[in-house]
């Protein structure tokens, strides 16, 4: 187990996450439109989240900088902050949206936790990934040399 899957903040961020959905369905008043509008987000933000998933388990340990990763430092949390939002438009709700917020700040903090955690276990390699690569969604800065994993 990785020291930041210890950390404190990850009970804190599975709290947060799971509020935010309850908070959306107790709370929600879900229209045709809401739903029409939130349900693709949240599937996109599933299938997102599920690659993620599925290429980091495919590195073997290995620092993953290609697939998602390419994209996102965290493309896993962006596809699961993703299907938060959706779920919150999808059933319109006020609690769904303090806590989405509160969901998005908590992600943050676990990812830059995990950023030094990466940091100190890959070094030039992961400083050189983080430089061209965006922290959640963005636009890749041009790699001048080599190729992605």
């Amino acid at each position: 187990m990785r020291s930041s899957e210890r950390h404190p903040v990850v009970w804190l961020w599975g709290l947060v996450l799971g509020a935010t959905v309850i908070g959306s369905v107790i709370g929600g008043e879900k229209t045709v439109c809401s739903l029409a509008i939130g349900v693709p987000i949240l599937l996109g933000g599933l299938g997102l989240a599920s690659v993620a998933w599925a290429h980091l388990q495919s590195r073997g340990g290995r620092l993953a900088t290609g697939g998602p990763y390419a994209f996102s430092r965290h493309p896993f949390y962006a596809g699961l902050l993703a299907m938060l939002t959706g779920t919150v438009i999808a059933l319109r709700s006020v609690v769904g949206l303090a806590m989405l917020v509160a969901s998005v700040g908590v992600t943050v903090v676990r990812a830059v936790i995990e950023e030094r955690e990466l940091l100190d276990r890959f070094g030039a390699e992961y400083r050189a990934y983080r430089d061209r690569t965006p922290f959640l969604v963005g636009i890749p800065r041009h790699e001048t040399k080599g190729n992605r994993a």
